[in-house]
């Protein structure tokens, strides 16, 4: 890993351990079960059987919490963080049908054509290419297979000053600090709000919808842009959000 892996591993690590015990399926499965409807996808049968990839599954491994839920047979998180690895261990214990490996995603350490869903949410904006890491996940996603990624969005003001407001926070303050303050107000400590990623992760890049849609027309997948599941297409959270805190994309392998 190069130094600034290193850190971000580190990071995640250590912040993913304010997860509460229910996050993934609190906090995320609503949501994806909307983006699948948005899709013209059934939530409780599009998954049914089939083998999945969470990269970079995190410490709360939510895409294996979420993709079991909904029926997955089989699933594979993969993480550069042993911390995360561990804790996500702990987290999926006695769940049938999982395997945890440690990896870049800019060089998975799998095999061509493996998955019939690829789920990357939040990751590959802190890799230091997150191209790369996309064209990773299109490899081993099979032919009819579906992708589905989350990155960092741009435009409105929360995107625009309140991140960098946070981000210059975080040179000034080390975050032992933070954290130490932040347990009088834990919710804010809980992987949700990404305070801690936005102030002290090393390595961050915002998109606009376009830049991504890019991504996967240069290998040939039609790419669905899903707004945020819990930001509504309002003038006012426009004006707020841009295109959204996060960007989804989804798409099939041809």
């Amino acid at each position: 890993m190069t130094p600034a892996e290193e850190a971000t591993a580190r990071l995640y690590g250590d912040i993913h351990r304010y997860a509460s015990p229910t996050f993934a399926l609190d906090y995320f499965l609503p949501g994806f079960r909307k983006h699948l409807a948005a899709l013209g996808l059934d939530p409780d049968r599009a998954l049914q059987g089939i083998r999945v990839l969470d990269a970079g599954c995190g410490g709360y491994a939510g895409g294996i919490a979420i993709m079991k839920a909904l029926g997955a047979r089989y699933a594979v998180g993969v993480d550069l963080s042993w911390e995360n690895l561990e804790h996500a261990r702990e987290r999926l214990r006695g769940t049938p049908g999982v395997r945890l490996e440690r990896g870049n995603l800019l060089d998975l350490p799998l095999r061509d054509n493996r998955f019939d869903f690829v789920y990357c949410n939040g990751v590959l904006m802190s890799t230091e290419d997150p191209q790369r890491g996309f064209r990773e996940l299109v490899r081993v996603l099979r032919p009819g297979g579906r992708i589905y990624i989350g990155v960092y969005g741009r435009g409105g003001l929360f995107n625009e000053v309140a991140v960098p407001l946070m981000k210059a926070a975080g040179r000034i303050v080390p975050r032992p600090i933070t954290t130490r303050a932040l347990r009088y107000v834990p919710r804010l400590l809980e992987p949700s709000t990404s305070l801690l990623d936005f102030m002290y992760v090393p390595i961050e890049h915002h998109y606009h919808a376009s830049d991504v849609a890019g991504w996967f027309e240069t290998v040939k997948i039609q790419p669905t842009f899903l707004r945020h599941y819990y930001e509504l297409d309002t003038a006012l959270s426009r004006a707020l959000y841009g295109e959204g805190t996060m960007l989804f994309f989804s798409g099939i392998k041809p």
